[in-house]
């Protein structure tokens, strides 16, 4: 019995150490049976502590930037943001406008204002933190710069995809196709009564769609400009050839097109708001490191040089240490592989897994939150004292 117990504790943390998912260590985990003797209460503990200090999986899973599903890594499609052609010269020449016009009310003349206006309107307008805090905000893009874009699809399937897989990660016992499931029925409910945001009108309705070429426009005049070109013109005579049921296809493809960027858009979203949480960590995460001084990031980068040493360092011992171990004729008598890490490499007799295991009870009672002694109380009068004493004097009538 002691050896089918822990063949199977020890399975579990193979797996663990493997780097396999979550999801499959608490399957292989769910199987073990309660604990019944202390043999098998120190091989349960073992485990536990291995597991809890040695978490190799969340390593694999998740990246540096995003601290084990605690925070989002967006500069991905952050860079894709901002090198977005189109929106950043439309974004650059609706700054440069309104720094125009509020030049002009002070009085200057417009070609005064024009040589006044900030260089700044060629810098990035939108940093890493103001992007976190808008990246679903998609109504302040226009429909003509989203409209039959390859890139701006790209884009919004990429921030999907991710979104998705991050979810993913961090709740790996969740039902994640029930959730899809339920995003696909919400927005399929949304565009029926046509409230998607941003979506309410369809592009063909739009007064600066131009039907024949199948273009959007940002403002009348280079939509007269077009109607005036050899394209558009070719582009009517051979609208005005097709048939009905042909003109009703593209009209149906329009309509496909904008439900397909609609509901991308949606879904971002629909995970932003699961992932409220992450997504405000990650905002003041960034902002805190932004406000750090010189002096603090230069101290930052120094304890993490240190510790990229110290790491260093303790792989090669570990390679020399396995070297050594490999050498060795004598055999390590082992006969139910427990794990021979820092805590139980030196155990050899049940008097030292006892001791371990006292000094391991003692650490987290340490480590444990004592109501009496640590929650304080305030009295009428103001005076601050710990629960206890706070009790103490209400049973005796003196509050």
């Amino acid at each position: 019995d002691e050896e089918t117990s822990a063949g199977s504790l020890l399975c579990c943390v193979s797996r663990c150490k493997r780097g396999h998912s979550r999801s499959e260590f608490l399957e292989a985990s769910h199987g073990v049976r309660t604990p019944r003797t202390s043999f098998d209460f120190l091989v349960v503990l073992s485990v536990r502590v291995i597991c809890l200090l040695q978490t190799p999986y969340l390593d694999g899973v998740f990246d540096e930037a995003e601290q084990w599903g605690e925070m989002l890594n967006l500069h991905n499609s952050f860079t894709t943001f901002i090198n977005w052609k189109p929106l950043r010269t439309y974004k650059v020449n609706e700054a440069r406008k309104a720094e125009t016009a509020r030049l002009m009310k002070r009085g200057l003349t417009e070609e005064v204002a024009e040589r006044l206006k900030d260089s700044r309107f060629e810098e990035d307008l939108v940093d890493y933190i103001s992007y976190l805090k808008t990246f679903h905000v998609f109504t302040s893009i226009p429909r003509a710069l989203k409209y039959r874009s390859s890139d701006y699809l790209a884009y919004l399937n990429g921030i999907v995809a991710y979104l998705q897989d991050f979810f993913r990660r961090r709740n790996p016992l969740a039902d994640h196709d029930q959730v899809r499931q339920k995003f696909s029925e919400q927005f399929e409910e949304q565009w029926g009564r046509k409230e998607v945001p941003g979506w309410q009108t369809p592009t063909m309705e739009l007064p600066l769609y131009c039907r024949p070429t199948d273009k959007v426009f940002l403002s009348e005049g280079p939509r007269e400009s077009h109607m005036q070109g050899k394209k558009y013109k070719k582009a009517l005579i051979e609208f005005t050839k097709l048939s009905h049921e042909e003109q009703e296809k593209q009209a149906e493809a329009s309509q496909a097109h904008d439900k397909e960027l609609a509901e991308a858009e949606f879904l971002v979203n629909a995970y932003k708001e699961i992932l409220e949480d992450v997504v405000e960590r990650t905002v003041a995460f960034h902002h805190k490191k932004q406000s750090r001084t010189a002096e603090e990031l230069e101290e930052e980068n120094r304890i993490s040089d240190d510790e990229d040493d110290q790491q260093a360092a303790k792989a090669v011992g570990d390679a020399e240490r396995d070297s050594e171990d490999e050498e060795d004729d004598q055999p390590i008598y082992n006969p139910l592989n427990l794990p021979l890490d820092e805590l139980s490499s030196e155990i050899t007799k049940i008097e030292d897994a006892i001791k371990l295991y006292e000094k391991l009870k003692k650490d987290a009672e340490g480590k444990t939150f004592k109501d009496e002694q640590e929650l304080e109380c305030e009295d009428s009068q103001g005076n601050v004292m710990n629960l206890r004493a706070f009790e103490d004097l209400r049973r005796q009538g003196l509050l």
